[in-house]
């Protein structure tokens, strides 16, 4: 091998080891020498190998700025081939173009780039330019992650947290704390509002599309379990529901199948726990419900009145009674409001569409031991006698105090479904819990039972 030492302003030459005359340089500042003139032939020495050394002088910073300004005309114009391709918004031509101009060894200097596109609200295509330039780094997951999910835009989102494991431990997290708001679409609503996100699909902002993606999302990077503990209690939440309509309205679980799934499903959740007994509760079980609530040491202040009183007097049970039928309902009103001083009414409606009124689907009447569910679309107004008396014994004897919560709108649905009762609310007793409640607010020092 030759070895051949070059001096200079910065431009290496050389000579070789036999003597030759130097060859012509093309000089950018003399056009008049760039001539083919004096370019070495094809010969057995240009395949030889050859170490150039090439030795600056104090004087080499002209050239090195001249190879610098080059570099920077050069990258300019890799940015002018990106901004172009980029416009097509076709990903199989953007990646092959970066490929053939190996954009990617720089691209840092497509931050500025991706940067516009988030101002622009270009979501799509930052998401993208930032995974084919490795800058995942250099953006937080509300840059262009979460505008994406909010939109129902998520092609990209996996490619993106594929390569990005610190992302995708961040968005799960971030998605995971809004199943724990008591709005999940307000919680999403205030990123709207403060990342300015245009074009918002509304309709995909709450929980059960939320829970969805998390899910997906948790198995698809095999993420551990707790962090995302929101999505792990509506899970819960969502099996002990299929447990209680299992066990209650298709009888389909045996004594020791129930007790052995619900423990599963409730674990050591305390919220879970006092609402378990809650439901069984409202499904008439209370002996169950009692039992679960000894089972968890359910503080008494989250007993329902039904279980306290059966846990003071264990030989009186409350019941459930359907009236659906004229023959029940006439036993009702015989024997289910006597030596009654005070009940609790709640009713439930069939939701109105369009220019349909709505229509009173049940009304509820508890006692202190038992409680009367009246269907409403089986009774009907066939028995407006029935009706006229349940308004006589009930509605309009000021001697019961009948309580509600939330009650205007019960009021108005029974006035507008059922005028047999005639009754006028301010005048016979009735009392809304939820002004009550009110009122009590302002008094913080009123000490309630149970609390």
């Amino acid at each position: 091998m030759n070895t051949h030492r070059g001096r200079g302003r910065g431009r290496g030459f050389y000579r070789s080891s036999r003597s030759q005359p130097t060859p012509n340089v093309r000089n950018p500042r003399n056009p008049e020498n760039n001539t083919n003139r004096g370019i070495s032939q094809h010969d057995n020495n240009c395949c030889n190998g050859t170490n150039i050394i090439l030795e600056l002088d104090p004087n080499s910073a002209i050239f090195l700025n001249e190879l610098k300004n080059m570099w920077n005309m050069c990258k300019l114009k890799t940015i002018d081939a990106f901004k172009i391709i980029s416009t097509q918004n076709t990903l199989n031509l953007t990646k092959l173009v970066v490929d053939v101009y190996e954009m990617a060894e720089d691209g840092e200097i497509f931050l500025d780039i991706i940067k516009c596109m988030i101002e622009k609200k270009r979501y799509k295509e930052a998401c993208q330019s930032t995974v084919l330039f490795g800058l995942q780094d250099r953006f937080a997951v509300e840059d262009f992650l979460l505008p994406l999910i909010l939109q129902d835009k998520l092609y990209g989102i996996d490619d993106f947290l594929t390569t990005s494991p610190r992302h995708q431990v961040e968005l799960v997290t971030l998605l995971d704390s809004t199943l724990g708001k008591p709005s999940v679409r307000d919680a999403l609503a205030s990123y709207v509002f403060n990342l300015d996100v245009p074009d918002i699909k509304w309709d995909k902002l709450h929980a059960k599309p939320l829970k969805k993606l998390i899910t997906r999302l948790v198995k698809m990077f095999k993420l551990p379990s707790d962090i995302t503990p929101n999505l792990n209690k509506k899970r819960n939440e969502g099996a002990l529901q299929f447990l209680l309509h299992k066990r209650y309205i298709e009888n389909s679980f045996g004594d020791e199948s129930w007790k052995e799934m619900v423990q599963e499903a409730i674990g050591d959740d305390e919220e879970l726990q006092r609402e378990l007994v809650v439901q069984v509760c409202t499904y008439g079980d209370i002996a169950e419900a009692l039992r679960w609530a000894h089972f968890y040491n359910v503080d008494k202040q989250y007993w329902p009145y039904n279980v306290r009183m059966l846990e003071e007097n264990p030989d009186e049970e409350s019941t459930i009674h359907l009236i659906d039928s004229e023959e029940s309902f006439e036993s009702f009103l015989d024997s289910g409001l006597q030596d009654v001083d005070v009940v609790g009414i709640d009713c439930e409606w069939k939701p109105n569409f369009g220019s349909q009124k709505n229509e009173l689907a049940l009304m509820q009447i508890a006692t202190r031991k038992n409680v009367f569910i009246l269907d409403i679309i089986s009774i009907g107004t066939k028995v407006p006698h029935l009706w006229q008396e349940l308004g006589k014994f009930l509605f309009n004897n000021c001697d019961i105090l009948k309580l509600g919560f939330g009650f205007t709108s019960d009021i108005l649905m029974i006035k507008q479904s059922l005028p047999e009762l005639n009754f006028t609310p301010k005048q016979v007793g009735f009392l809304d819990l939820l002004s009550l409640w009110k009122i009590l607010e302002k008094y913080p020092k009123v000490v309630l039972p149970f609390e």
